[in-house]
């Protein structure tokens, strides 16, 4: 399973504009777009054999330093972010995870 940069634009474009194409659930709740994204992780683990949630987990607190490192990084950031409208959380939440596959998950696929 080898993910190119164009899968994961097309993937993000679609879940920013389109998003019932993508998800079940409520489209306008941050937790959908976690639930999403595990599931994401446990696919990548089967086939890659790669711990999704430790990767981001450890890229996340080092990255946005958080004041401990949890496995519960989507739970630290809903936390972190709860004053911002929901829309507001969703963007910034697509935006850490795709910050972190072209950062992370591409570059051990090359």
């Amino acid at each position: 399973m080898n993910i190119s940069k164009e899968d994961v634009k097309d993937t993000f474009r679609l879940l920013r504009e389109r998003p019932s194409m993508m998800l079940t659930g409520d489209i306008n709740s941050l937790d959908t777009y976690i639930s999403y994204f595990e599931g994401f992780g446990d696919c990548y683990y089967m086939f890659k054999g790669i711990n999704w949630t430790s990767k981001i987990s450890l890229w996340y607190y080092k990255k946005y330093e958080t004041k401990k490192y949890s496995l519960l990084w989507s739970a630290h950031f809903s936390k972190k972010h709860e004053n911002l409208p929901e829309k507001e959380k969703i963007v910034l939440f697509l935006d850490r995870i795709e910050e972190f596959i072209y950062s992370d998950l591409l570059d051990q696929e090359s």
